[in-house]
């Protein structure tokens, strides 16, 4: 069914139930509801937020919130570590969700520091190294 059809239709069944009529954004928001979509041109005349979005990260964030639109708010509310799992999120998707919150005046909860130091951390593998060795038999020796 085109568009303009869809309008008409829409008018027909909202005037049966209600005394007045719809005006044109109230029909748009109607047809993307019932579309369940959200594109660039979506509610009040492209003031959806998550148009701006990349398609992955729109579409990783529809996922995650269950939900084909949302807010701004609704990320910014979410922990940063469940917007880090997200499924298809990488250190680049996240950076673009950051910028993304950063320019509606919200920000997402900052990565955790990393409390042990670089060298503390090879070390650990290297010791873990060691006695994965040792427990398949291997004899392991300090160089000197």
């Amino acid at each position: 069914m085109l568009e303009a059809d869809m309008v008409i239709r829409i008018n027909s069944l909202m005037r049966k139930r209600l005394p007045f009529s719809l005006t044109a954004i109230d029909i748009q928001k109607v047809l993307l509801i019932m579309r369940g979509r959200c594109d660039s041109k979506g509610l009040a005349g492209g003031d959806c937020p998550c148009a701006l979005l990349p398609t992955r990260q729109r579409n990783t964030l529809r996922l995650l919130l269950d939900k084909r639109i949302f807010t701004p708010e609704e990320i910014a509310a979410l922990d940063y570590h469940v917007v880090e799992r997200a499924p298809k999120i990488g250190k680049n998707g996240l950076a673009v969700i950051r910028s993304w919150l950063n320019s509606y005046g919200h920000e997402l909860d900052s990565p955790p520091v990393a409390t042990r130091s670089r060298k503390e951390q090879c070390q650990n593998k290297i010791e873990r190294a060691i006695n994965y060795l040792r427990w398949h038999g291997y004899e392991v020796y300090r160089s000197r």
